[in-house]
């Protein structure tokens, strides 16, 4: 629980408050008196010695899009009681007001001083321009970007739950095997943050979470709602074709279509030199079966005898089949094993989360086999211990996986 005070001067040139506005846990006070009270639904608000219960309905980025109300508390509702309505231009300016303080991804919009500009926690964002109007706190992490930009210029895509860090809207991990749903969430969502295929993730939810719908837009919608829980654990479900039914076992890295396995490439440039002990660089592409492509960049010492200089292709695989292996999950440090003969390489190793002894953390440990051509000593083996960094230059597909 906390309590942030919000003064308002707006036209008062003595700077004297004028109105006080109070947060307290989703209750707003003004003057010291109770506003509304917010939730996942809307909100509530006095209406004499009763509450008026206002509801929203929001789309898959949190942008609030209709408010109505049961005014005449008869259990249906008319077009009277559709309160406002919200359509927005893809940075977030609204194509007019529409009444209701929390609307674009479902943040506050402050009107003091004919500004517009969005509460988003860590900094504020102006939606006539598409920019935030202070320094991104994480501008480090996302140096290729303006410290002032609004999720990667692709509002459509992504979103910014706070202020400090684009992403897209992902279930959260819970770590025990299920998922928690954030705004926006779906069963292709799911797959994609889970690394599950969409039937397994679609199966799931409906029979988890209720059927699927029909939207507003005519679209097919998945029964989710902020808060849901699913637990992603091998499901047993059928289907009817034609007279007989079908029951087929999914796990969470097959489906009927084959693995869903996430397999990781590398392919780049490399070179080595040292006897007993070398240095070991390289650098490349590196790009996964999820989408995920960046620049990554190796280095490591080794013992051995080794001079050559080429190209090496790698392919890496969890070895415990971890749903959120990526090109990311390659961040650290490891071990591999290399012998070289007239123009051929090859290695063996894998991730050891800096522990420099391969193997040992078997519960996030990844395999990786290398195969190149390079040029150099006739002969050489090695083992070494490298350091390797996938670079976040673009921040494609779910842009979640650290």
């Amino acid at each position: 629980m906390g309590v942030l005070h919000k003064l308002c001067p707006a036209t008062n040139p003595t700077l004297v408050p004028i109105d006080q506005t109070d947060y307290i846990s989703g209750i707003e006070y003004l003057n010291g008196s109770i506003q509304a009270i917010y939730h996942t639904e809307g909100r509530a608000t006095p209406d004499g010695s009763t509450w008026r219960h206002e509801y929203v309905i929001a789309d898959h980025l949190g942008n609030t899009r209709l408010r109505f109300s049961d005014v005449d508390g008869n259990g249906t509702l008319d077009s009277t009681e559709l309160l406002s309505t919200h359509d927005y231009y893809p940075f977030g300016m609204e194509w007019q007001a529409g009444g209701y303080p929390y609307t674009y991804n479902g943040k506050e919009r402050n009107e003091e001083l004919g500004l517009e500009w969005l509460d988003y926690g860590a900094r504020w964002y102006d939606p006539a321009i598409g920019r935030f109007m202070g320094v991104d706190p994480l501008a480090a992490d996302f140096a290729s970007w303006s410290p002032f930009s609004y999720t990667f210029n692709n509002p459509i895509r992504f979103i910014d739950p706070d202020g400090r860090a684009p992403r897209s809207p992902d279930w959260i991990d819970n770590g025990d095997g299920t998922y928690t749903a954030e705004a926006g969430d779906s069963a292709f969502s799911l797959a994609k943050d889970a690394g599950i295929s969409n039937t397994y993730a679609n199966a799931l939810v409906e029979s988890q979470l209720g059927a699927n719908y029909i939207g507003a837009d005519g679209g097919l919608k998945s029964n989710v709602e902020v808060g849901d829980v699913v637990d992603i654990a091998p499901y047993k479900y059928s289907w009817s074709s034609g007279e007989s039914e079908v029951t087929q076992l999914l796990s969470p890295h097959t489906s009927s279509g084959g693995s869903t396995e996430t397999v990781v490439h590398q392919i780049g440039l490399t070179a080595a030199g040292g006897a007993p002990m070398g240095l070991v660089i390289s650098g490349g592409i590196a790009w996964d079966s999820k989408g995920n492509v960046n620049p990554y960049g190796n280095i490591g010492f080794f013992h051995g005898l080794d001079i050559t200089a080429g190209v090496e292709y790698t392919q890496s695989r969890s070895n415990n089949a971890d749903p959120n292996f990526s090109i990311y999950s390659l961040n650290g440090t490891g071990v591999n094993y290399n012998v070289s003969g007239f123009i051929f390489d090859a290695a063996y190793g894998g991730d050891t989360q800096g522990n420099g002894n391969y193997g040992q953390n078997t519960n996030s440990t990844y395999t990786s086999y290398t195969g190149g051509v390079s040029l150099g000593i006739p002969i050489g083996a090695t083992r070494s211990v490298e350091h390797t960094k996938v670079f976040r230059l673009f921040d494609n597909n779910n842009n979640d996986k650290p």
